[in-house]
C-alpha cells in the first residue's frame, strides 16, 4: 500500500511498532521508523493529512493512535486483515474505529464490519481486497512444487498434505490428521509448526511431538522443512489443513483444496473465542472456498476427496478472491479519492 501511494506521489511515512514488522521491512529493504509510543508519535507527526493503520496490529501503541489523534487528522483509514480477528477485540470500543475501513469482499461489508461495529456507514467499508495477497499473483504453483520436491529430495510422487499449526488447542487437531493420515493412501505429511508457538504456547509444544509420534503412514512424514518458505509449502502442497487459520486464506488464493478443522470440541472454540462469539460460521466456509471438518469422519471423507481433486472449491476461490496484484492498488485509489 505504501509503495503504490508513494508511486502516486504522496508522501509516506512507514512507521512499525517492532517485530515482526521490522524483520519484514529489513528483508525488503523498506525505509521505516519504530516508534513505540503514542506520545513520541504525536510529536513526530502533529498534523497528518491521514492515519493508515493495520487491523492486524491489534497490541502495543495501535489501538491508541485512533483516540491521540482525535480532532487533529482528517481521516483515519483501517486495513482489515483476514475479516478482522481484532475488529471483535481491541478495535470494537467506538474510540477506536476509523473513519473509513478497506475490506476483502462481501462478506467483510456485510457480516462482520456492520455487526462489530452497529451503526458504521456501510459507505465506508471499501472493497478492495487483502493487500498482502498480491504477491501470489506472481506465483507459479507447479514451478514451486518441482523445486519444493527437489529440495526436499522427495522422490515418490505422492502427494504433498500440509498441516500448519496454530497455537491454543492445535495439537488436538494435528492428532486428528494424523489418525486419519494412518489410514489413507501414501502422502508426504508436512506438519509445520506456528512460527509463535514456542514464546506464545509453549503448553502445545509437548503434546505436539507426542502426536506426531503416532504417525505410521502409510507415506512419509517430512518434520523438517523449516528452509522452505510456509507460502511455498502451500503452492507445493495438494492439500492444506488448520485450524482457523490465514494458511486457508492463502491456499484460497493459490486455488487449493483446503479444510478447516473445526469441530465443536476442536478448533471451533478457539475460533469462537476469537470472534467474541459473534462469529458461528467460518467466513472461507460461508463463501465456499473451504471444506469444513466438523468430526473425524467427515475429515476423513474430504481428506480422500480432497487428495482426488473433487472438494469443488476453486469456482468460489475464483469469484471471491482476484489474484490480479492489484489489491494494494485499489486501496490506494480508495485513500486517493478521500484526500
Amino acid at each position: 500500500m505504501v509503495r503504490a501511494l508513494r508511486e502516486k506521489g504522496r508522501e509516506v511515512a512507514l512507521v512499525t511498532t517492532g517485530d515482526p514488522a521490522i524483520q519484514v521491512l529489513e528483508a525488503e529493504g523498506e525505509s521505516f521508523q519504530d516508534i513505540r509510543d503514542v506520545d513520541e508519535l504525536r510529536v513526530r507527526y502533529p498534523v497528518p493529512s491521514l492515519l493508515l493503520l493495520s487491523m492486524c496490529s491489534g497490541w502495543g501503541v495501535f489501538p491508541k493512535i485512533i483516540p491521540a489523534f482525535a480532532g487533529v487528522c482528517s481521516r483515519v483509514i483501517l486495513q482489515d486483515d483476514i475479516w478482522g480477528g481484532n475488529i471483535w477485540t481491541v478495535w470494537r470500543d467506538a474510540q477506536h474505529r476509523p473513519d473509513y475501513v478497506c475490506v476483502n469482499d462481501l462478506f467483510a461489508q456485510e457480516h462482520i464490519v456492520t455487526r462489530a461495529w452497529p451503526g458504521f456507514p456501510v459507505q465506508n467499508i471499501k472493497i478492495t481486497g487483502f493487500p498482502a495477497l498480491d504477491k501470489y499473483a506472481a506465483y507459479d504453483c507447479v514451478q514451486i512444487e518441482r523445486k519444493v520436491r527437489s529440495a526436499l529430495l522427495l522422490s515418490e510422487d505422492w502427494p504433498i498434505v500440509l498441516f500448519a499449526g496454530t497455537l491454543k488447542g492445535t495439537t488436538q487437531a494435528l492428532q486428528e490428521v494424523v489418525s486419519v493420515l494412518n489410514q489413507a493412501q501414501a502422502t508426504y505429511f508436512v506438519p509445520r509448526q506456528h512460527p509463535r508457538m514456542v514464546r506464545e504456547a509453549p503448553e502445545e509444544l509437548e503434546p505436539w511431538r507426542a502426536a506426531l509420534s503416532n504417525f505410521r503412514g502409510p507415506g512419509a512424514m517430512l518434520e523438517e522443512t523449516s528452509s522452505i518458505l510456509t507460502s511455498s509449502l502451500i503452492a507445493a502442497a495438494s492439500i492444506v489443513l488448520a485450524t482457523a487459520s490465514s494458511v486457508h486464506l492463502e491456499a484460497t488464493v493459490l486455488r487449493k483444496a483446503t479444510i478447516a478443522i473445526l469441530y465443536p470440541s476442536i478448533g471451533m472454540p478457539e475460533f469462537l473465542e476469537a470472534t467474541r462469539g459473534e462469529l458461528n460460521e467460518y467466513p472461507l466456509a460461508a463463501l465456499g472456498c473451504c471444506a469444513k471438518a466438523q468430526d473425524r469422519d467427515e475429515l476423513r471423507d474430504l481428506l480422500i476427496r480432497g487428495l482426488r481433486g473433487s472438494l469443488a472449491l476453486e469456482e468460489n476461490q475464483r469469484k471471491n478472491f482476484l489474484l490480479d496484484g492489484r489489491n494494494a492498488e485499489r486501496v490506494a485509489e480508495a485513500i486517493q479519492a478521500l484526500i
